[in-house]
């Protein structure tokens, strides 16, 4: 009687190994032919800044991403909409800024007014942002040609593309050579179907698609608490450093990879949208900079000061915008091959504490300086298909 309990125990357990094994193949097989999406559908996220780091920032930020993974409202549905999808670097994330005060969204408010949406010809306009931090010209590329089959009907394509490449390429020491790793598809995508899968709880696929089901009905809510804070010292790096390199480094290949590659993303863009423009990165850009001013600063080292690496040698504010401005025109070049607009956003910006926290990155004030620049711009050349706006 107890060999037959046993044994059957036996065979339920090993039906049912047998089973969870199925479930799992099959999970793996369709996860593998799910999307690619910049940020996980309907993610939330609110987080406190730290204070002490940032009095020029809102202190609570909001951070919503809806079912197309796009840091924006859902779109909605119908005709006449003038759908846009913006990508780029940390500037167009804006991850420290508020949702209703990022300047996509604040673009979006601006080009949804009555007048504006009259001037546009359209019911209704909707900015999907997809920008996320650390990406250069190859991951947008990457991140357009995964995505671009989920908008058939794409009004307009904006990307702003530069201090991404730059800065990775200063971070490895500026190689005469411009040989930098590219970005992998994980770093591109935080929910993509090319997830390696283990024998660990963690890496099952079962696993993933629970994380996924679970924000998806939950909705969950991920709150930090004096975010930011690595800032203060990567500022403290710089304002120590042992040296500042304060000669422009030879760039001859690096400017031509990138144009190479924004040719890609470019022409791809013209092919899927029916306007693509190019906006300029804003900077932080002065003469003469206050103590109070060159403080806020931390971009430019060799090393990344954001893995926690001892960063002590760094570029020069004047060289990274001798950089930023031969990159630019080279992303000017690239708009007026292809039938892109450009715009010049520097004459609408104010440098200043009040607009930027560092070299690129925008306040509330800076967001809504960046927004009536380019809704302004937009209004101005709609129905253009190339040329410079500003």
């Amino acid at each position: 009687m107890a060999a037959s309990v046993f044994l059957t125990a036996v065979k339920t357990i090993v039906a049912l190994a047998a089973v969870a094994v199925l479930i799992e193949l099959w999970m793996r097989y369709r996860f593998r032919r799910t999307g690619y999406y910049v940020w996980p559908r309907r993610y939330r996220r609110i987080i406190a800044l730290d204070a002490a780091t940032f009095p020029q920032l809102e202190p609570v930020v909001r951070f919503d991403v809806n079912d197309d993974g796009e840091r924006a409202e859902t779109c909605p549905p119908g005709p006449n909409v003038y759908r846009v999808l913006i990508l780029g670097g940390s500037t167009v994330e804006a991850s420290l800024n508020d949702q209703d005060t990022s300047w996509p969204v604040q673009v979006e408010a601006r080009l949804n007014a009555p007048e504006a949406r009259a001037a546009l010809g359209v019911r209704h306009v909707h900015i999907g942002n997809i920008g996320r931090s650390g990406m250069d010209a190859h991951g947008v590329s990457l991140v357009l040609e995964r995505t671009a089959r989920r908008y058939p009907e794409l009004s307009a394509i904006w990307m702003m593309v530069g201090p991404g490449d730059l800065m990775r390429w200063l971070e490895a020491g500026a190689p005469p050579d411009a040989v930098v790793p590219p970005l992998d598809v994980n770093r591109c995508f935080a929910e993509n179907p090319e997830v390696r899968f283990g024998l660990h709880p963690k890496r099952l696929a079962i696993a993933s698609v629970a994380k996924r089901l679970r924000l998806r009905w939950l909705r969950p809510i991920e709150r930090r608490q004096n975010a930011g804070g690595w800032i203060a010292g990567a500022r403290a790096l710089r304002r120590d450093a042992e040296r500042f390199v304060t000669e422009v480094p030879e760039m001859t290949n690096f400017l031509e990879k990138f144009e190479a590659e924004l040719d890609v993303v470019v022409c791809r863009a013209v092919a899927i949208a029916s306007q693509v423009i190019l906006i300029r990165q804003p900077a932080f850009r002065k003469a003469r900079y206050l103590p109070e001013e060159e403080a806020l600063f931390w971009n430019g080292g060799i090393g990344n000061a954001y893995r926690g690496e001892k960063v002590t040698v760094f570029f020069s504010t004047e060289v990274i915008l001798e950089l930023l401005d031969r990159i630019e025109e080279r992303i000017a070049r690239v708009a007026a091959r292809n039938g892109a607009l450009y715009v010049d956003t520097l004459p609408g910006m104010t440098a200043s504490v009040a607009t930027f926290y560092d070299h690129f990155h925008l306040t509330r004030s800076g967001a809504e300086q960046l927004a009536a620049v380019v809704s302004d711009a937009v209004i101005r050349t709609r129905g253009r298909s190339s040329g410079h706006a500003g």
